[in-house]
């Protein structure tokens, strides 16, 4: 369940082009369930395998993935939409496994719209939503991070192969980056630790340079810390103090305006 919560990817998709492309297609999910669950909050995300896909999630969050938008988007009053977490398990048949695999993630999750409209009753439409978000910006000391003149030589691997620029390699407690832009280390932060961050990370200016890092979080020595660190990973508060003290950047909170979808009508869920 570590490739979780793929929807944080979706941001910026279209949804409208989706759903054409997705009608062009006969798939449906032929075994669907969804019950409530009381799976401990760090196991929720999503799970896509060859033949369907198993999410633990809040209702919200499965709207999110079914819109192909990020649950933030999706306007929704807390009374109606509320904290119970959901497991739902879809499958298609056999024969039809081939043509799910040619699906994007974002035609796979259209095809849980009718789902949500039979089990939940679910209306939405679409609208204009104000999201909570965090600015990837300049420390109060200045970037620490020198770009990589253009004639530097390229990392290679232990057999000598050269690595392309761009990649970002997950360590067991920290980050270590190539030839990363910032919004590159933005999108990562986004998509890797959903958990401890909770909202999305976006590059602030247009500084296109790339960079070589190596971000690192000690649970014994991380700094500013206002709360333990989590088992399951990086608090909110150590990759904010590892960010300023090693690479002169820090997580602002701000919001942005993204299209989104707001809920008219949701019911409790149905019997499977």
């Amino acid at each position: 369940m570590q490739k979780l919560l793929v929807w944080l990817l979706l941001l910026c998709c279209h949804c409208a082009a989706l759903h054409s492309a997705a009608q062009k297609n006969s798939l449906s999910y032929s075994v669907v369930s969804i019950k409530p669950t009381r799976f401990p909050v760090e196991f929720t995300g999503v799970d896509e395998n060859a033949n369907g896909v198993h999410i633990i999630a809040t209702v919200k969050s499965l709207i999110g993935y079914a819109a192909g938008v990020m649950p933030a988007a999706i306007s929704c009053d807390k009374k109606v939409c509320g904290d119970q977490l959901y497991d739902l398990q879809a499958q298609v048949d056999s024969a039809d496994i081939a043509a799910y695999q040619g699906l994007r993630k974002e035609q796979k999750g259209l095809l849980l719209q009718p789902i949500m409209k039979e089990r939940f009753g679910l209306e939405i439409h679409r609208r204009s939503v104000s999201v909570p978000v965090y600015l990837l910006a300049p420390a109060k000391g200045g970037v620490r991070l020198v770009a990589r003149p253009a004639d530097a030589p390229r990392h290679t691997t232990r057999e000598g192969d050269r690595l392309p620029d761009g990649i970002i390699g997950f360590r067991p407690n920290g980050l270590q980056g190539y030839g990363v832009s910032l919004c590159q280390l933005a999108r990562t932060l986004t998509v890797g630790f959903v958990e401890s961050i909770g909202q999305p990370v976006l590059c602030e200016g247009t500084d296109r340079r790339i960079y070589d890092f190596v971000l690192s979080w000690d649970d014994q020595d991380a700094k500013n810390q206002s709360s333990g660190p989590s088992e399951h990973g990086p608090t909110w508060s150590q990759i904010d103090a590892s960010l300023n003290d090693q690479l002169g950047l820090h997580l602002v909170p701000s919001r942005k305006e993204m299209d989104g979808f707001a809920v008219d009508h949701l019911s409790p869920l149905s019997p499977n």
